[in-house]
């Protein structure tokens, strides 16, 4: 019998949705035992990027596909970089299913990127 690998790889998206999220992170129990971090990326976006790829975010009410109905197309300006990122659109039968989360309402997408 082949012995069963007991190491695992799992990746963590740690970004916090609330000021009080933020405040636990030194409390998740996920990461608890790991002694080996093989890669920490941080990313950072223009704000006009990310709100509005965080406002066109979609899912299908039918099959539960997630889309993003956003194509950013920002020109560089004030030494800052230009940026495009195309739409994630539906395939047509999802197309007239598609929802909008409570939570990517323009105010609370704001306060997050505050955070």
């Amino acid at each position: 019998m082949a012995p069963v690998a007991t190491q695992r790889r799992v990746g963590i998206d740690l970004v916090p949705l609330n000021w009080q999220q933020s405040l636990l992170y030194d409390k998740i129990e996920i990461l608890e035992g790991v002694t080996d971090i093989d890669l920490v990326v941080s990313l950072k976006l223009r704000e006009e990027a990310l709100l509005g790829k965080c406002l066109g975010r979609r899912i299908c009410s039918e099959c539960g596909g997630n889309y993003n109905v956003a194509c950013i197309d920002i020109k560089g300006e004030d030494g800052k970089p230009g940026m495009y990122m195309a739409a994630l659109l539906p395939p047509p039968h999802c197309a007239s299913k598609l929802i909008t989360q409570s939570d990517d309402a323009e105010e609370v997408v704001k306060e997050r990127l505050r955070i």
